[in-house]
């Protein structure tokens, strides 16, 4: 594949795993000081304690990361099925994509994509059968006329 051809498929968007990441976060982080301002004993005019703030802050990076880790592998098979995507070639078929794990989007998608490359594959076959059928019929007609 050309360069100018990968570079005019690379999305023009953001990608899903950041989407959903970057939603995750500022969710956790909306809840966690949602939940110190009603939870706290005191008031917002009295000075947070450092400690606390320093364990607030290492609670909600662990949920970031948290978040970043299952993130990633619900994202996964989607980024494997479009990697395989953008690399199939129909004029060197057996490209397939592997359907692992459990049933879900990604895996329902995988197969529908194998089950394509097979129809393709296989309608490629035939009219290349078909061809040599009409080349080969046109080479007796002209044998026969000589």
């Amino acid at each position: 594949m050309s360069d100018h051809a990968r570079r005019r498929l690379r999305p023009r968007y953001r990608r899903l795993f950041w989407r959903i990441f970057a939603a995750n976060a500022v969710v956790l982080a909306v809840a966690s000081a949602t939940a110190v301002l009603i939870l706290s004993p005191g008031s917002l005019t009295e000075p947070v304690a450092l400690r606390e703030l320093g364990i607030f802050a290492a609670a909600l990076l662990v949920m970031v990361l948290a978040n970043l880790v299952v993130t990633r592998r619900l994202v996964a098979p989607l980024e494997a099925l479009v990697r395989v995507m953008r690399e199939v070639d129909l004029m060197k078929p057996g490209s397939r994509v592997s359907v692992g794990g459990t049933p879900s989007e990604a895996t329902e998608l995988a197969e529908t994509f194998n089950a394509m490359l097979a129809r393709l594959e296989s309608e490629r076959e035939e009219s290349m059968r078909r061809v040599i059928g009409a080349q080969e019929s046109e080479r007796l007609r002209v044998a026969q006329e000589l």
